[in-house]
């Protein structure tokens, strides 16, 4: 009997043990990975800047000599279902017309990734696996709690907290945004071509957005533009694009979280690193003449489609939506058609046809 309870005992330790080193951090792994073997004209390279056990954003390049042309892969938003993951992905080479889409498989382990790109026509793009280009151990967290933020010499408390991860700030976007005059407004929307996740931020003359289209496994990336100028709206042109394809905003919990130069430099926000104290020093005007109230962005939040058609339902009842939200600096808006008429319902209330 007792040998049989010492046989049962370390069965369990056995168990216990393999459990454990199976139960990985899976933070530890943001970061960059290089396929075994590399060498400067052949090799795969895989950027994960955020991971949890639900979802993971990443990019990857892929660089052979024997290949004519470079090849581009575009990574989505993937979902994680424990220590494995699966995103969509397009691909194209340097004609940039020529696309593909595929799944992407991702395997951890402690020490190493397998990546497998497959194209949707069965084309095996790549498989293989890929080592850490940083300090690595599964076990441990690749969040560091330990910076400041400070705006005009005044230190600012925040809930959620700002993280640094690998070496990267990302603060909570709309406590450090508001405190810099900046407006901050979310939208989840579906049109046509599918669901939509946007946050548009507004100051002065200036609108800057970034959003994301879902799609059937995860969402794509994140993309950002910039409008400036007298009477900017976002159903204009945008002045321009900012690349933030390895920066992208993530989401932890209920916050969003961005790198905290994409936006607020946009903005002419002043921005510095102390070492010594660990802080992140913002300087800025922050008696802007545009900035709304916590309710007031709020209120415009929950200007949606069917509180606008409301508005305009008696005169025209058939009115049919043109689109998602749009903004100005100070106002979103959303446009109708009647019969080709079209009808513009703003966020106070007001109409222009």
């Amino acid at each position: 009997m007792k040998k049989l309870l010492l046989a049962i005992a370390a069965a369990i330790m056995i168990f216990g043990a393999t459990a454990l080193a199976d139960t990985y951090n899976n933070s530890a792994f943001i970061g960059s990975w290089l396929s075994s073997g590399a060498t400067e004209n052949d090799y795969g390279e895989l950027t994960l800047d955020y991971i949890d056990s639900s979802i993971f954003n990443c990019h990857f390049v892929y660089k052979k000599a024997s290949r004519p042309t470079n090849i581009y892969y575009t990574v989505y938003q993937g979902v994680m279902n424990d220590t494995y993951g699966t995103a969509r992905f397009s691909v194209s080479n340097d004609d940039v017309q020529n696309y593909a889409f595929g799944t992407m498989e991702l395997h951890l382990y402690d020490g190493q990734i397998k990546v497998k790109l497959l194209l949707d026509s069965q084309i095996l793009m790549y498989e293989g696996f890929l080592n850490p280009q940083q300090g690595f151990d599964a076990h441990s967290s690749a969040y560091n709690y330990d910076v400041s933020i400070e705006l005009n010499g005044e230190k600012l408390n925040l809930d959620p907290a700002p993280i640094v991860i690998r070496n990267r700030t990302y603060v909570p976007v709309r406590g450090v945004f508001e405190a810099c005059g900046i407006n901050v407004f979310w939208d989840d929307y579906r049109t046509s071509a599918g669901q939509n996740q946007s946050i548009t931020f507004t100051r002065d003359d200036i609108i800057a957005k970034i959003s994301r289209l879902g799609i059937s496994e995860g969402f794509g990336s994140w993309g950002m533009d910039v409008w400036s100028g007298e009477g900017a709206s976002t159903e204009s042109e945008p002045k321009f694009g900012v690349e933030i394809s390895d920066i992208q905003p993530i989401i932890i919990g209920t916050s969003s979280y961005m790198p905290l130069r994409a936006i607020v430099e946009t903005f002419g926000v002043d921005v510095n690193w102390d070492d010594a104290s660990r802080t992140v020093k913002l300087s800025c005007d922050t008696n802007i003449p545009t900035k709304k109230t916590r309710e007031e962005t709020d209120a415009v939040e929950d200007f949606l489609p069917d509180p606008a058609f409301a508005l305009i339902k008696d005169a025209h009842p058939n009115a049919q939506l043109a689109g998602g939200p749009y903004f100005t600096v100070d106002k979103k808006y959303y446009i109708f058609t009647d019969a080709g008429q079209k009808i513009t319902v703003y966020s106070d209330n007001t109409v222009s046809e």
